[in-house]
């Protein structure tokens, strides 16, 4: 029979506290969106390193969310997470990705909104910053209707082939001339 003891007590291991030790910026933070400038660089958004206990890599994302739905219970559940990459420290946006992230959390054309940001990184848990706003006027895209292509019985419903009508300078009026078979 053998019987064995320890006299050392075991020693009691805490989670240590991680932060973001500032709130993320974002440059320019009031914007007018157009689109023109749809293929532009419109914000970046950098944001400070984040020291986990270990070494190791870390992700983060952003999240854009409207201020109504960032708090209460249910906070941040309706919010666009964009995936920025592992130690990236800053994600910038061009017009088009900013109007469509606006537009899909309810903002209105035209109309000046407020969106806040947030960072989140994650490593052996995910930790998230303090909000930031960010003012956006988005736009309402416009397609132009330069011609409209009119398949029918005359060319066998063949869309890829259809004859087509001119835009004028009245805005949703075409005019052509097609030429139908006997």
């Amino acid at each position: 029979m053998v019987l064995s003891s320890c006299e050392k007590d075991a020693e009691l291991t805490t989670l240590k506290e991680v932060n973001f030790s500032s709130a993320p910026d974002a440059s320019p933070d009031n914007l007018i969106l157009t689109q023109e400038e749809a293929e532009e660089a419109a914000v970046t958004i950098s944001w400070p390193k984040v020291i986990f206990p270990v070494e190791a890599p870390v992700n983060y994302q952003l999240q854009f969310d409207v201020p109504s739905d960032t708090i209460g219970d249910n906070a941040w559940n309706n919010a666009i997470t964009i995936e920025a990459g592992t130690n990236v420290l800053s994600k910038s946006f061009i017009t088009k990705d900013l109007n469509d992230i606006a537009k899909d959390l309810g903002l209105e054309s035209e109309i000046q909104g407020d969106l806040l940001v947030r960072i989140q990184a994650t490593m052996d848990r995910t930790i998230s910053s303090d909000p930031i706003s960010l003012l956006i006027t988005p736009y309402t895209t416009v397609i132009p209707n330069t011609k409209v292509y009119v398949p029918g019985a005359y060319q066998g419903w063949d869309p890829a082939t259809a004859d087509s009508l001119a835009s004028t300078a009245t805005s949703g009026v075409f005019q052509g001339i097609l030429s139908f078979k006997d």
